[in-house]
This record gives C-alpha cells, sequence and structure tokens, in this order.
C-alpha cells in the first residue's frame, strides 16, 4: 500500500470514528509519537513534583521556626504568670 493511499484510509477511518460518536477531537497519531508526549508531560510532572517538594521543604522550615517562637513565647508567659503570682 503506497504511503498516499495509506493517509487517505487514515483520513477516512478518523473521519468514520467521528461520525460514530468515538473519534476525538486530535487525529490519530504513531505509537512513538503518543509515547513521545506522554514522555514529556511524566518530565514535566517529575518537575512540577521536584519543585513543589522544595517549596514544602521551605514551608516546613518556616513552620519549624514559628513553633520554636511559639515555645519560647509560651516559656515567658509561664515565667511573667509565675513570677506575677509571687508578687501577689
Amino acid at each position: 500500500m503506497s504511503s498516499d493511499a495509506l493517509l487517505g484510509f487514515k483520513r477516512v477511518s478518523e473521519l468514520w470514528w467521528g461520525a460514530a460518536g468515538v473519534g476525538g477531537d486530535e487525529p490519530l497519531l504513531p505509537f512513538w509519537v503518543k509515547q513521545e508526549k506522554e514522555r514529556c508531560q511524566v518530565s514535566e510532572l517529575k518537575n512540577e513534583v521536584a519543585g513543589l517538594k522544595t517549596e514544602i521543604a521551605g514551608l516546613k522550615d518556616k513552620v519549624d521556626s514559628l513553633d520554636r517562637k511559639v515555645t519560647q513565647m509560651s516559656e515567658i508567659i509561664d515565667e511573667m504568670n509565675h513570677t506575677l503570682h509571687s508578687i501577689l
């Protein structure tokens, strides 16, 4: 089968599946093209996840710092209360 005939068959097949209501908006792609698109999507997701992990680590550090400050403030308030009770 010539490449022109194959492309013609592909186009007729796409139209038929579209008329049957099961075709997508995108034309049919060779398997290797689909694989490459999926590899790119997976790579983009991995990069996004790595960025989110870094962001989460930064937020965790901030939360830990705030937790230490809250603990210090709590200790100061306890000491102030103890001092006030001993004065009164």
